[in-house]
């Protein structure tokens, strides 16, 4: 992942302040993006010192985009100015004057308190989908249909463009794919782990397998022009324990240009992979 990739976006309001300079060495520090657009920011500098400030501020606020950042605000140290940030309430505070390596430390905590956010968002999020797939299963007695279901859930959750359930054989050596995203109608399919390194190591280690940029990856020398002729950008094989066995695989597939799939996928998991002797290959890879 680029740091580009990574980073946060910080974007100045009103554009023409006299902070700019200050903000290019702070974001540069804090491992932050300034940007130029509300669009593509997570989080607003906003100069109430500038005589345009509160205007600009105003027209920020009024945006969706505007609307949702954290907003770090400089301001003049007089009683009138911090009065002004009871209504606004902004993440953080910063007096005009002061050092770039403070304004770096501000926005480091703010963004660092956005990630938090997030992840709590998404546990939430994963605690709902959980409830709702364990009320479904309590109800349900089509356990294909309901498996299906489960698997679209997770595709649309995660925004993945396949998610699959590979059951593994007991003996390790082969496994078969009891429900998929974008098939309803499949049901218990063979397929050969020597066309699926990720799932294989998934199974052997117990430990989640991100591969990105699956068709130049190592791990699945072999199969890389496959893959890439499935247009498959990552994917991540992370196991399913079952009384202490690996028993099944979850399968996703991110396919496309955006890193955004492939982004949620690692915040799933992570592994160190090591890279299997190479088996001979027969069928071609179906998920």
């Amino acid at each position: 992942m680029s740091s580009h990739e990574s980073s946060l976006g910080v974007v100045l309001v009103p554009a023409a302040s006299a902070a700019r300079e200050p903000l290019a060495r702070a974001a540069a520090q804090a491992g932050l993006r300034v940007v130029e657009t509300p669009e593509q920011a997570t989080l607003g500098l906003v100069d109430l010192t500038s005589p345009e400030g509160s205007s600009a501020l105003t027209t920020l606020l009024a945006t969706p985009a505007g609307a949702r950042l954290s907003l770090v605000a400089l301001v003049d140290p007089g009683e009138a100015s911090f009065d002004f940030l009871e209504s606004l309430k902004p993440a953080e505070v910063m007096t005009v004057g002061g050092q770039p390596h403070e304004l770096a430390w501000r926005l480091r905590r703010v963004a660092e308190r956005h990630r938090e956010r997030q992840e709590l968002m998404r546990r939430q999020q994963d605690l709902s989908l959980l409830v709702e797939l364990t009320a479904d299963y309590a109800e349900s007695f089509d356990v294909e249909a309901l498996l299906h279901d489960v698997t679209r859930r997770l595709a649309e959750r995660l925004g993945v463009s396949r998610a699959a359930l590979v059951m593994l054989d007991r003996n390790g050596e082969g496994a078969r794919v009891v429900a998929a995203s974008d098939a309803p109608n499949l049901q218990d399919l063979r397929i050969d782990l020597d066309r699926y390194p990720e799932v294989r190591e998934a199974g052997r280690t117990g430990k989640p397998v991100i591969v990105e940029d699956a068709s130049h990856h190592p791990l699945l020398e072999g199969v890389q022009n496959e893959v890439a002729a499935r247009g498959i950008q990552a994917l991540a094989a992370l196991p399913l324990h079952i009384r202490g066995e690996v028993r099944g695989v979850l399968l996703l597939r991110a396919s496309g240009g955006t890193g955004a799939p492939s982004r949620r996928m690692r915040s799933t998991s992570s592994t160190r992979w090591r890279t299997p002797r190479r088996w001979p290959c027969a069928t071609p890879r179906c998920c």
